[in-house]
């Protein structure tokens, strides 16, 4: 039985309130300012050729390079508590942003709580540390400490840094400790310091530019295109100050994107970036269904779709916008709209062409994007303007007060589509049109999808959906009949490219960098045909790669 009352209030929640049941009444104080896209800045606008290089930082890592490094140092961790950092995920922008990545009096608890347990799995499993706890000398702590700086550091251990640490494990043996608790606190220690949790892009040297050390380059390398911390190659190829030079560096990025890691770190940008990572925490009406394991499932899918876009050598960063193949599993299903039985295993599936094309209509990125109970049409129009087609939603007058009540004519909810309820109470308000003119048509195409992401051509029984629309969008005008064909005008939109590549130049260096390096880093990925891999070679081949300007 449909409730009418609940999925009113929720459109109108939007930021526009009213009262249903009275014509409306003439404002002939307000008058509405016209209001449109605003113009993206022109290449010129973009470009000014004294503008600054990225400033120096300190990035922590993200929870995966975190679990990742601590897997490269001791070896699988499968089963051992790895901290919540708790970091903000935003419904538009990047997770990975180094604003949004901090260790807090909240989640310092946790990382502590982590890292007892790993020195505990380390001192108990792994062979190289069993062996000097068994041992007798002590020699064994000081080649732990080279061996684990090694990986966790992504450096050598200063004489300063490894006499501290030595200092400590004396003491613990004064207390007294055994040689198994020395080594848990050596372990805990090296897991627990600033250089594990974060890395440097400093540089140094006088100048107004500072080249970034060789480890610094080997590490920004490895975690750009591996998620993962320097491998050997990288680490002797750094210690012989050799990855300063731009030819080796890029013979490295070479040679990494033939590695798997490479792939599986493309496919955390773009889950990163379409916001799967909200599948987990977004909340929905207990009737949709999604539940904690169906959750698992969708996110399952999600990612194993992104691998199948982009593990082939021609891949284009285009492709994770495109086609009607996805990897489906019984948990996934009934969101496809499939039968679970039929999957006895993930499988890769071809969905109908009318109904499902490319990532923006995956179940998961659709579920997201929605309201508890609701289509959210705001919610979907706001990010497909912002985070997929580059444009910025201006804030609206101060004079913006809401709608009078009596302004919204009569109408039944239990006969009136969703859109046409949303246009009543929002765009078709005078005192509402001004945002909503602008956002509105980016999130119609999307209404052949529920709030969980399930095709549909009708809502409320009987009631037709139109998904149909036109955005203009100054450069280009994107023009569909339905949410499918909206996908696709997506995906063939410059404003998409463009934006896909500045969010990928921001993921990678953590800033977003002078408007000339970006343009000329799309033009550059443009020539080798928008293909992923020469994303990445690109990406080490800009200025900004390896030098940061001077500072203290």
């Amino acid at each position: 039985m449909q409730r009418p009352a609940p999925i009113l209030i929720a459109m109108l929640v939007g930021g526009c309130m009213g009262r249903i049941g009275e014509p409306p009444v003439e404002d002939e104080a307000f008058t509405p300012p016209v209001q449109r896209i605003p113009d993206p800045p022109t290449p010129e606008e973009r470009c000014v050729e004294d503008s600054p290089n990225l400033t120096p930082q300190v990035r922590r890592l993200t929870p995966t390079q975190y679990v990742n490094t601590l897997a490269a140092t001791f070896g699988p961790l499968d089963g051992v508590l790895m901290p919540r950092f708790e970091d903000d995920n935003p419904t538009v922008g990047l997770a990975n942003d180094p604003a949004k990545l901090r260790i807090t009096t909240v989640t310092i608890d946790a990382l502590y709580a982590s890292t007892l347990e790993v020195s505990d799995h380390v001192t108990t499993n792994v062979t190289s540390f069993t062996d000097c706890i068994a041992a007798t000398e002590d020699d064994c702590f000081d080649e732990a400490i080279t061996r684990m700086a090694r990986t966790l550091w992504r450096r050598p251990v200063t004489t300063v840094e490894r006499d501290e640490l030595l200092e400590g494990v004396a003491a613990v043996a004064q207390a007294p400790g055994t040689r198994a608790e020395q080594m848990s606190f050596l372990v805990q220690a090296m897991v627990m310091s600033p250089n594990t949790l974060y890395r440097t892009e400093i540089g140094e040297g006088a100048g107004a530019m500072a080249p970034l050390t060789d480890y610094e380059l080997a590490s920004l390398l490895a975690y750009t295109l591996w998620d993962e911390p320097p491998d050997d190659t990288l680490l002797t190829l750094a210690a012989e100050g050799s990855l300063k030079d731009p030819a080796t560096l890029e013979q490295q990025a070479e040679r990494m994107i033939e590695d798997d890691r490479f792939t599986q770190a493309m496919v955390a940008f773009f889950w990163d970036y379409l916001n799967f990572e909200n599948i987990y925490t977004r909340a929905k009406a207990p009737e949709f269904g999604l539940d904690d394991a169906a959750r698992a499932a969708l996110g399952d899918s999600a990612r194993a779709s992104l691998l199948v876009r982009l593990a082939a050598a021609d891949a284009t960063f285009l492709d994770v916008f495109s086609g009607q193949q996805f990897e489906v599993n019984a948990g996934a299903a009934p969101f496809f709209g499939m039968d679970p039985s039929a999957f006895d295993a993930p499988t890769l599936t071809t969905a109908d062409a009318s109904e499902r094309e490319g990532m923006l209509s995956h179940p998961a990125f659709l579920a997201v994007h929605a309201g508890e109970g609701n289509t959210g049409i705001v919610k979907r129009g706001v990010f497909t303007l912002e985070q997929l087609l580059g444009y910025d939603i201006p804030d609206p007058p101060d004079d913006i007060t809401g709608v009078a009540t009596e302004d919204i004519p009569p109408f039944d909810p239990e006969t009136t589509s969703t859109r046409d309820i949303h246009h009543r109470t929002h765009s078709a308000q005078a005192r509402c049109a001004y945002c909503h003119n602008v956002i509105d048509p980016a999130g119609y195409g999307y209404e052949n999808f529920d709030p969980v992401g399930r095709f549909r051509l009708t809502e409320k029984q009987d009631v037709t959906i139109d998904a149909s629309g036109s955005i203009d969008l100054t450069t280009e005008t994107l023009e569909f009949d339905d949410g499918p064909g909206y996908f696709r005008s997506i995906a063939a939109s410059s404003s998409l490219r463009k934006k896909v590549l500045e969010s990928y130049f921001a993921y990678a260096l953590g800033q977003t960098g002078d408007g000339c390096e970006v343009e000329r880093f799309a033009e550059a990925v443009a020539e080798g045909e928008d293909r992923v891999r020469d994303m990445a070679v690109t990406i080490v081949r800009t200025e900004s790669f390896g030098v940061r300007e001077a500072g203290e």
